[in-house]
């Protein structure tokens, strides 16, 4: 999801402020998928290190109670601190890949990839 968005938004301006664009849009779209999954791991992760009278079997069980006792929200419930986190730096590195691909291009004639 990450990778056809981020291509999706670079095919349509091609400079830095587009690849960083272009990177952050990607990360927001593969958010979708990844944060549950985050949630749902670190749920499992810290059950039995805090006073708490849930305990999960799985993580099948864990999504299952989450949107129960919280709603489907309950699993995008650190959404936007991860954007926080990694939206700059997806930006970042696509934005200096597409320049030192280009930059290998222009000096050494390798084709990089599309």
């Amino acid at each position: 999801v990450e990778f056809t968005k981020y291509m999706y938004a670079k095919n349509q301006i091609d400079n830095a402020f587009a690849n960083f664009s272009s990177g952050v849009i990607g990360q927001l779209c593969g958010s979708l998928a990844w944060v549950p999954m985050d949630v749902l791991k670190e749920r499992c992760q810290i059950q039995g290190q805090i006073h708490s009278n849930t305990v999960y079997k799985n993580a099948m069980q864990a999504a299952v109670a989450i949107v129960r006792n919280e709603g489907v929200f309950g699993v995008y419930r650190a959404f936007w601190i991860h954007q926080m986190t990694w939206a700059p730096f997806n930006g970042f590195y696509w934005m200096t890949y597409e320049h030192f691909k280009q930059y290998c291009n222009d000096t050494w004639h390798i084709q990089g990839a599309p």
